[in-house]
């Protein structure tokens, strides 16, 4: 019996060996363990150093304003505009940096962007203009800090209270009154759209600087709208044959200088 029992220990051994052997490791198969080892522990280094960074971005600056309520339609009008993914996305939209870089290459020049609606508020609230690399960081991690501590909603409110509409406007509230002499909440289709288009280019697309432009552009929103679903057809029509009833008491060539944004 003992004698089976050795024998058995024997096979089972050799067994092992002979699988070990099999699964052994080749040379450049080695090399890619320890390659893709290295780059997990290289990926982990890199996330925390950049949450240690994305926490220290200090944004006590920004507070959601407490009485103002953004509308549906006004909101909506950004996001189709803006950053169509704004629901989908935490601060970065990957497959918009992705479109734009393509879109880039082939027109062999800037023509298209991928900073996201939490992007353009960083920007705007806490960095310049300036094209670096150092600038373009910072907006990122500032953009992840916003989306950590604000909802999708909060953020929308921000946004278009703190980005500039052209004739010294600064902040949406500011735009209605100065454009329309409305309250943000008695804004038509036609006038939200026109809003939200003047931000592409406030001088060019200032509804009292070139009223067609502005007219044309506030077109292309409300059919990128229709577009995303957020109107129908007949909206659109209807909308897009709205004549815009702008101020005639807006002084031309206003400077602009930021106001206190609503903030």
């Amino acid at each position: 019996m003992l004698k089976g029992m050795g024998v058995s220990v024997v096979k089972e051994r050799t067994a092992y060996r002979t699988l070990h052997h099999n699964i052994s490791l080749t040379p450049i198969a080695k090399i890619f363990y320890k390659a893709l080892i290295l780059l997990l522990l290289l990926s982990c280094m890199l996330v925390f150093a950049g949450n240690k960074m994305i926490e220290s971005k200090d944004i006590s600056k920004l507070t959601v304003p407490a009485q103002f309520e953004l509308p549906e339609q006004l909101g909506n009008a950004f996001i189709a505009t803006e950053d169509k993914r704004f629901y989908h996305h935490n601060g970065l939209d990957y497959i918009a940096i992705v479109r734009a870089t393509v879109e880039n290459i082939k027109a062999g020049g800037v023509v298209q962007g991928g900073s996201t609606i939490t992007q353009q508020l960083a920007k705007n609230v806490f960095l310049t203009s300036d094209r670096t690399f150092s600038r373009k960081w910072n907006e990122v991690f500032y953009a992840k800090k916003i989306e950590r501590t604000f909802t999708k909603n909060e953020i929308l409110k921000l946004y278009v209270s703190n980005i500039y509409y052209g004739e010294g406007a600064w902040g949406i509230e500011k735009a209605a009154k100065l454009y329309f002499d409305k309250q943000v909440d008695q804004l038509t289709l036609s006038e939200s759209a026109m809003l939200a288009a003047v931000v592409k280019a406030p001088a060019y697309y200032s509804p009292i600087q070139n009223y067609d432009k502005a007219v044309e552009r506030r077109n292309i929103v409300l059919k990128l709208m229709e577009r995303e679903g957020y109107i129908t057809h007949a909206e659109y029509v209807q909308a897009a044959s709205e004549k815009l009833v702008i101020r005639h008491d807006i002084p031309n060539n206003q400077p602009a200088e930021r106001v206190k944004a609503v903030s």
